[in-house]
């Protein structure tokens, strides 16, 4: 098992790199160091061996090699084309929170060649705005039907959690969770 000290230690260095910030830290081998670990590659030697000591060096020479790596061995590259995105509004409640907010319903769907990924969000936004306004993402492992108990937000057809408070069994969502969750 990896030391968190040593991940967290070489995390916070590829951060740093990341973010463009001008500090330039050494390589971190932290105590506990097991040489049976992969060593990462210094985030500041170039894929040439030539090692990185000012920030215009970084972003010029360093940075564009690490993303490029991410690309290939991390996350992978956006494809040319991607999916197919559309969304349509489920229901829109203009007075919802007693006329302080506006909730909508709102089902996205994500077709590729071969599947379609589809999924609903809730959204409360305030009443009264007529530009953008920060909006917080929540996972939520019950189903939307469960933060709030207004009978037009759909049971959710999805996996979720079981739970023998909300009375949910065979990861199967039902309407006697409905609100259970508003706390």
């Amino acid at each position: 098992m990896r030391n968190n000290r040593f991940l967290s230690g070489r995390f916070f260095c590829l951060l740093l790199c990341l973010t463009g910030t001008t500090a330039i830290s050494a390589q971190i081998q932290p105590t506990g160091w097991n040489s049976l670990m992969a060593p990462l590659p210094d985030p500041l030697a170039g894929s040439d061996g030539k090692i990185i000591g000012t920030s215009l060096q970084w972003e010029t020479e360093r940075r564009g090699e690490i993303l490029e790596l991410f690309r290939d061995h991390v996350y992978g590259r956006v494809p040319e084309t991607g999916p197919g995105i559309s969304h349509r509004v489920k229901f829109l409640d203009m007075e919802a929170l007693s006329g302080t907010a506006v909730m909508k319903e709102v089902e996205v769907k994500c077709a590729g060649n071969k599947d379609t990924l589809s999924f609903t969000i809730l959204i409360f936004l305030p009443a009264g705005q007529s530009g953008p306004v920060p909006l917080f993402a929540g996972l939520n492992f019950y189903g939307n039907h469960t933060i709030h108990p207004d009978p037009e937000i759909s049971i959710s057809d999805s996996w979720v959690l079981n739970s023998e408070e909300l009375g949910i069994t065979g990861h199967r969502a039902t309407a006697d969770a409905r609100g259970v969750k508003a706390g």
